[in-house]
């Protein structure tokens, strides 16, 4: 069946056009220009009955990608720290060391802003309209958590050692 919005072949039981989402079987609405808000350009609107196609969410996407980076940068953090702490109470103390600490302060700040500028990437893009919302609500949460853990597990603890 031919769909009547793109003219594209679609299988004969099919009920909605796999290209672009039109109901099969039923003459088109009229496709109305609305101003778009946000944009201050025309869209097309969609009719009653229509199922707007959702487009790929590349912000959501690099929010995803940008948490699992920044996970991967928290537990190499972590890992340098306990790599540092046992050297340290091991007694050894050498200049790998101390590039070990500078490797682990400029992984741990690395992490942050990496998980930050993911953090800021997701919530931006689960906003947006007309756009898939699963990787940027999974890189939303995948950014938000290993702060979360830091300032809540392991921050007071370090705070109130000192005192």
């Amino acid at each position: 069946m031919q769909c009547p919005r793109c003219e594209f072949m679609n299988q004969a039981d099919s009920r909605f056009c796999t290209e672009c989402g039109q109901r099969l079987g039923r003459e088109p609405a009229p496709a109305s220009l609305v101003p778009d808000s946000s944009t201050g350009s025309t869209a097309q609107a969609h009719p009653p009955g229509d199922i707007p196609v959702l487009r790929k969410n590349k912000a959501g996407l690099a929010a995803f990608f940008l948490g699992i980076a920044g996970i991967v940068l928290w537990v190499l953090t972590i890992f340098g720290f306990l790599w540092a702490l046992g050297s340290a109470l091991s007694g050894a103390s050498s200049m790998n060391s101390d590039l070990l600490g500078i490797g682990i302060v400029g992984c741990f700040f690395l992490a942050v802003v990496v998980n930050l500028t993911g953090l800021v990437l997701g919530i931006v893009a689960t906003t947006k309209e007309d756009l898939r919302k699963g990787f940027a609500i999974a890189g939303t949460c995948l950014n938000a958590i290993p702060p979360a853990f830091f300032l809540l597990a392991i921050l007071p603890k370090m705070f109130f050692a000192m005192y």
